[in-house]
């Protein structure tokens, strides 16, 4: 599913998220340490651009997700915290989408919104 107002769909995020984390760094690993056992000097510019790799992907995933958790996709509904000033307090949930749903997932998330109660109309 391709979530709005994210650089990276879920599928691209989770193979850039195993590039990122996995792949690369064992290449960039692997390759230091071969080249210091067979040619003796491991090349500083395959280190460089592999360091230089990690880092514009680690750039992507960071910014798409910063996107992902500033909008409204990341959660499956808010839960209203409502201050009445007197220390009492109300919560309720409002649910993105059918409530049946949340069923079936293993896990819910909730934004949190904080509210004051409307003051009383004057008489």
């Amino acid at each position: 599913m391709i979530q709005k107002n994210t650089i990276l769909t879920d599928t691209v995020y989770e193979k850039t998220k195993a590039w990122a984390l996995l792949f690369v760094p064992f290449f960039g690993v692997s390759y230091s340490i071969m080249a210091r056992i067979f040619i003796g000097d491991a090349n500083d510019w395959v280190l460089g651009g592999t360091l230089l790799f990690i880092l514009f992907l680690g750039m992507a995933l960071r910014s798409s997700s910063k996107n992902y958790y500033a909008s409204p996709y990341a959660y499956d509904g808010e839960m209203v915290v409502i201050a009445d000033g007197g220390g009492v307090r109300t919560f309720s949930l409002e649910v993105n989408g059918d409530p049946d749903e949340l069923a079936y997932k293993s896990s819910i998330t909730f934004k949190v919104r904080k509210t004051e109660a409307p003051e009383p109309p004057e008489q």
